[in-house]
């Protein structure tokens, strides 16, 4: 809604700017001056700083508006809007490749601020016509510093209007480079001017060298700060992601830092396997109005696996379907323009890479790559700590042949009832806080060992693990307690739901053919026992000791391959 609302106000600015441009073209008469010489050597040079402007998130600062002001101030209005015409339409078309619908939209808003600006001026009795006085010079800086108001007049409009939102600290920094800018194009173009009416040619074009030298100078310091602003930032995301051990949390933070570095539409982080040969989004940002799936990029990318692992190197790409990269453009998502790739490459193997991407064409620079580089090595340390990080608690708390929760992990668990408990604020007891144990037992299974070995027995553990996990909710726990016993955690769940469930397992169990290594089949059974905390007991141990009676005296003693709930006369 918001992309669309946006376009609808650009095409409405775009065709307000071109209507006004062929209207004082056909009625406005107050042309100084023409010359043919002089208006190609201004489109050459305004072409010339365009490509070395300086780019500021959506903004763009250059000083070809020194040229457009410098030419009004010598031919008047309506060659300067069409001088405007050439020099942008030329650009667009060598340079940007911009949408349609943005290349309208800025070009229009030219024409608006000089026309509003001229007829300003005009009515205020501040006709340019020379610069020979201190007034002539006054009025030419009035007239430059109403077109730097009308233009940001246009643009929060824009801003308000549209996305209905507060004004972003990005955009006041392009404001500030702006303003900033004007004290060194309105000086340039009334010189620029000057030159032109007491030198010729001569001067004009010394000037012209001029300005272009000092656009250069201005990029330069520009993206010096640019950078500098950026390592230190990079450096800050480096540190926040790399004190980090939660994988998922990790990830997060890579994202947001990243997002901060670079004004983006979608920033994803995607990892390479290289044993399935596939290719998988670990997660991303999106802004609201963009509309693709994660998805589509994944298959793309995995159908072209063996090609992505060449791509070592980061590249910035200004149109993704016209790039060499894109094998069928159609293919390419609408709202996927330009792109930023950054691979993550770890001992010299590409692990996966970042994607960066906006829906406009050009919005990405060279300087941002620079930063992104930088901070590429940083990601693959944090997010390969991470995952050790991962490894090793996954191995210090799960059990090897089953890769269920072991019992030190159990019993932590089991504490957390109490001390949750402890913690409750309630005066008098709502046992709000319900929580059930089952504890399982295979029944004979110290005879299945013996007859046919300690691998089918270990089998058959794995198998009964898979069927009690495959059997109990999300947020249940599972734990091999110790050799061939089981227990689950089932928070907020009363004696009665906690008997459905195992009652539901032990059924599994019973109906399941199991095989001995050698192919016999085997019938096996489970016993087991419940109890629930703080109904019955008082503590996580005693829960475990209620629970353990139950199964023992309520199964085990009746027969097994029954479910016994714990009652107080056990």
């Amino acid at each position: 809604m918001l992309s669309k609302l946006k376009d609808y106000y650009e095409f409405l600015i775009g065709t307000i700017g071109f209507g006004l441009l062929l209207l004082v073209t056909i009625v406005n008469r107050e042309c100084i001056s023409f010359n043919i010489v002089l208006f190609a050597i201004l489109s050459i040079t305004g072409i010339l700083l365009e490509r070395i402007s300086i780019k500021i998130d959506d903004f763009t600062v250059t000083l070809s508006s020194a040229v457009m002001l410098g030419y009004y101030f010598i031919s008047g209005l309506v060659p300067t809007l069409w001088l405007i015409f050439i020099v942008f339409m030329t650009s667009n078309y060598i340079y940007y490749h911009k949408q349609a619908i943005r290349m309208y939209f800025s070009i229009g808003m030219l024409f608006i601020m000089f026309t509003l600006s001229h007829y300003l001026i005009k009515i205020t009795g501040r006709q340019i016509i020379t610069i020979s006085n201190i007034n002539d010079i006054i009025n030419c800086i009035i007239f430059g510093l109403a077109i730097f108001i009308f233009n940001w007049i246009i643009l929060i409009m824009q801003n308000i209007i549209v996305f209905n939102d507060e004004l972003s600290t990005k955009f006041f920094e392009a404001f500030k480079w702006d303003f900033y800018t004007n004290f060194i194009v309105i000086p340039l173009s009334i010189l620029m001017s000057y030159s032109y009416h007491q030198y010729s040619f001569i001067g004009l074009v010394v000037f012209l060298l001029l300005i272009v030298t000092f656009n250069l100078l201005f990029r330069l310091v520009r993206n010096l700060i640019f950078i500098n602003k950026g390592l230190s930032l990079s450096h800050q995301v480096s540190v926040s992601i790399v004190s980090k051990l939660d994988l998922s949390e990790t990830i997060s933070n890579i994202l947001i830092g990243i997002k901060q570095l670079v004004n983006c539409d979608y920033c994803a982080l995607i990892e390479f396997d290289k044993n399935s040969c596939t290719v998988r989004t670990l997660d991303f940002i999106a802004d609201e109005y963009i509309n693709f799936d994660s998805r589509i990029i994944d298959n793309y990318l995995t159908k072209h696996f063996e090609k992505i692992l060449t791509l070592k190197e980061s590249f910035v790409l200004e149109d993704v379907k016209k790039s060499r990269y894109i094998n069928d453009p159609t293919k390419v998502p609408e709202d996927l323009v330009s792109l930023i790739y950054e691979p993550l490459i770890l001992d010299n193997e590409i692990i996966g890479c970042v994607l960066i991407s906006s829906k406009y064409r050009g919005r990405f620079s060279k300087e941002q790559l620079y930063i992104l580089d930088n901070l590429a090595n940083q990601i693959v340390v944090a997010i390969e700590n991470a995952r050790l990080y991962k490894e090793v608690y996954n191995n210090a708390i799960k059990d090897e042949l089953t890769g269920l929760y072991n019992q030190r992990y159990f019993f932590n668990a089991l504490d957390s009832l109490t001390d949750a408990c402890a913690a409750c604020t309630f005066r008098d007891c709502i046992k709000c806080n319900k929580t059930s144990l089952i504890i399982f037992d295979i029944d004979h299974f110290k005879k299945i060992n013996d007859t046919y070995g300690h691998q089918t027995g270990d089998k058959i553990l794995s198998e009964i693990a898979n069927i009690i996990k495959n059997n109990v909710r999300a947020n249940d726990k599972v734990f091999r307690y110790g050799g061939e016993e089981f227990t689950v955690i089932l928070p907020k769940t009363d004696q009665q739901h906690a008997y459905d469930i195992a009652e539901r397992i032990r059924k599994a169990v019973e109906n399941t053919k199991f095989y001995s290594s050698e192919g016999d089949e085997i019938k096996i059974t489970i016993s087991g026992g419940l109890a629930e905390f703080p109904d019955e007991a008082d503590s996580g141990a005693e829960l475990l000791a209620y629970a353990d009676r139950a199964m023992y005296i309520g199964a085990k003693k009746q027969g097994r391959n029954k479910i016994s709930r714990y009652v107080a006369s056990m």
